[in-house]
């Protein structure tokens, strides 16, 4: 009941970005919400949330501090963390910086330590694709 509720506020927020009210650190937390809850039960619905969110102007890189705290972490940080492919691969191509530190560790140094060989191959992706330009 309480994902449900969780699920609720993140729909909220998106609906709220819909009508024109961005709150920076809402949207954020609503980001790290959908990404801790795609990592357990409702990846599809909550990858789409997410999807939905980034088109809607939620910034996955906010940097307040004491919010990233409350969030252990950027959503990126997260979705690595938990090992959601694809919340990786939608917030790279929505400007997430693999080089923000949470915990004295970027993203890009969390993804090699613990090995998540798929989250690898899209952030090497992703890098090859940024040197191209």
């Amino acid at each position: 009941k309480r994902q449900r509720r969780e699920s609720t506020s993140s729909h909220k927020v998106l609906k709220e970005m819909k009508d024109g009210h961005v709150d920076e650190g809402k949207s954020f937390k609503a980001l790290c919400s959908c990404v801790v809850r795609a990592a357990n039960e409702e990846a599809e619905e909550e990858i789409q949330c997410l999807e939905e969110l980034l088109r809607e102007g939620a910034n996955p890189n906010y940097n307040e501090h004491s919010l990233i705290e409350v969030t252990a972490g950027s959503p990126l940080y997260l979705a690595i963390k938990l090992n959601v492919p694809r919340a990786v691969e939608l917030l790279l191509q929505r400007g997430a910086s693999l080089i923000t530190k949470y915990d004295n560790k970027s993203s890009l140094q969390l993804a090699f330590e613990l090995g998540n060989e798929e989250c690898i191959d899209i952030i090497q992706e992703h890098i090859a694709h940024l040197e191209e330009r």
